[in-house]
C-alpha cells in the first residue's frame, strides 16, 4: 500500500512539473511573439521614414535638374 501511495505522489509530481514546464514555454513563446511584433513595427516605421526621405530627395533632385 505504501508503494502505491509513493507511485501516486511521484506521478502527480511529474504531472505538476510537466504542466509548469508547458506554462513556462507558452509564456516564453508569447513574449517572443510580442517582441517580434514590436521589432516588426519598429522596422516598418524606419522603412516609412526612409521612403519619406527618399521622396523628398527625389523632389529636391528634380528641382535642381529643372534649374539647369
Amino acid at each position: 500500500m505504501h508503494d502505491l501511495a509513493t507511485l501516486i505522489v511521484a506521478i502527480t509530481g511529474l504531472l505538476g512539473a510537466a504542466i509548469s514546464a508547458y506554462q513556462a514555454f507558452a509564456k516564453h513563446k508569447k513574449d517572443t511573439i510580442s517582441e517580434l511584433k514590436a521589432d516588426c513595427e519598429m522596422y516598418r516605421q524606419r522603412w516609412l521614414a526612409a521612403e519619406k526621405l527618399n521622396e523628398e530627395l527625389k523632389k529636391e533632385l528634380e528641382k535642381c535638374q529643372t534649374r539647369e
